[in-house]
């Protein structure tokens, strides 16, 4: 019995495992997409970083600042994205099937995944900006 259940489920396991895989490479492209954005806006900052730790700030003071600077641009398109969702989720659940109201805890979910995915970036690249050195990006202008 084991064995039928599992030969009728080996094309449904395939099918989630091709799913994962794409949403899992889709994922580590968001993530490099949103690190490379945030790492570029972090090299034009260079300068004023500089003079902001050159005055007294913090490493942690600068992060706080680079990643609300940074992160600001991503709630109105998460919330737009939510929304959107939602629409879906209405317009979907009367044509496919298996599709409804059942399914909407999962735009919390991914909006949470997107959310701790744009932290993430952002806190990785605001890092690495924090750990400049006043001194070089005085003296490189």
């Amino acid at each position: 019995m084991a064995e039928w259940v599992r030969q009728m489920t080996d094309p449904l396991r395939f099918v989630v495992l091709v799913g994962v895989s794409f949403s899992a490479l889709g994922m580590l492209l968001a993530f490099a997409g949103v690190y490379g954005l945030t790492a570029d806006l972090s090299q034009r900052s260079l300068r004023e970083i500089g003079i902001r730790k050159a005055l007294g700030a913090t490493t942690g003071n600068v992060i706080r600042w680079f990643m609300y600077r940074s992160t600001k641009p991503a709630v109105p398109a998460l919330l737009i994205g939510a929304v959107v969702g939602i629409g879906l989720v209405r317009a979907l659940s009367s044509e496919v099937e298996g599709v409804g109201f059942g399914s909407f805890w999962v735009i919390p979910v991914v909006v949470a995944l997107f959310a701790a995915l744009v932290l993430g970036a952002t806190y990785a690249s605001s890092r690495r900006a924090a750990g400049v050195d006043p001194a070089l990006t005085m003296r490189s202008e």
